[in-house]
């Protein structure tokens, strides 16, 4: 089984979920507001629906890789934390609780736990990775959830913005941007508050930052963006400076295309054409 969903969550943000399901072994990944892999703790759920799909994820994910055997899971050994005062110079995971035990020899802290055999089966924590079988009705009810989340999205639509929804934007300060956003990512009528417009050429859709705006506005901040390079990344002796063309730099540094300056997160660039006018976005 390989499947993925789109949704929103409470906070109005555009959440990717992927599953996938191989012989009992399940992993998933997701992208939020510009990150990926194991964002659940950063998604609000919006409905009942959600919130029982994050706690699967979480749960469940990669359960063919637990440290522990099935007694240290249930007495909880994950759970267990050190005051980090007790290890000050310790480079052992830590959260907001403090160091976690599982990531400590004994012989570092009596509280540690790490290489610390169950008391049960006399299995020594971390040192295997080992399988945690899934519910037999997993993948049926993993199914259920995240056909249930597609419904909740289908029926909350009201239909796609297209180009003669310009009135749809008379909130925005450039709506013809805002609308060529909408474009691009096909968003729905009833996600139009999702667009938020920032300063300058910056705007968020969905949680995403994004430089967008027309071809001229687009150069412009293309030429920014490498002679600021040069200022901030280029370690010019002074007395060669008079030297350096900065304007021809530039122009050779635009071979690689916008995308490579001003898409911060994988090179590329969206862009769509309305009446004669093309509007680019690069992602932040």
């Amino acid at each position: 089984m390989e499947r993925t969903i789109n949704f929103k969550d409470a906070e109005g943000n555009k959440v990717i979920f992927s599953a996938k399901l191989n012989e009992g072994k399940f992993s998933a990944s997701g992208e939020y507001c510009g990150s990926l892999g194991q964002v659940f703790d950063h998604v609000s759920p919006r409905t009942d629906a959600q919130a029982a799909l994050i706690e699967l994820w979480r749960k469940y994910h990669l359960n063919d890789m637990r440290a522990g055997c099935e007694h240290q899971r249930a007495e909880n050994w994950n759970k267990v934390r050190i005051n980090p005062a007790e290890l000050p110079t310790s480079h052992a995971n830590k959260d907001e609780g403090g160091i976690m035990a599982i990531c400590v020899k004994p012989s570092e802290h009596p509280a540690g736990l790490l290489t610390k055999p169950c008391h049960v089966c006399g299995y020594k924590y971390g040192t295997a990775w080992l399988k945690e079988e899934l519910p037999a009705d997993f993948e049926d009810t993993l199914n259920s959830i995240m056909d249930e989340i597609e419904e909740e999205e289908s029926n909350e639509r009201s239909g796609i913005v297209e180009e003669s929804d310009i009135d749809l934007f008379v909130g925005f300060s450039n709506p013809e941007t805002a609308l060529a956003l909408a474009l691009m990512f096909a968003l729905d009528k009833n996600e139009i508050d999702d667009i938020k417009e920032g300063s300058g050429n910056y705007w968020t859709v969905n949680g995403v930052e994004y430089l967008a705006g027309t071809d001229d506005e687009m150069d412009k901040e293309w030429y920014y963006a490498l002679d600021n390079y040069i200022d901030e990344c280029l370690d010019i002796p002074d007395h060669l400076e008079p030297y350096f063309d900065r304007d021809r730099w530039i122009d050779d540094a635009k071979i690689d295309g916008r995308g490579q300056s001003l898409n911060h997160y994988d090179g590329g660039e969206e862009s769509i054409e309305i009446n004669g006018v093309y509007y680019y976005a690069y992602r932040q």
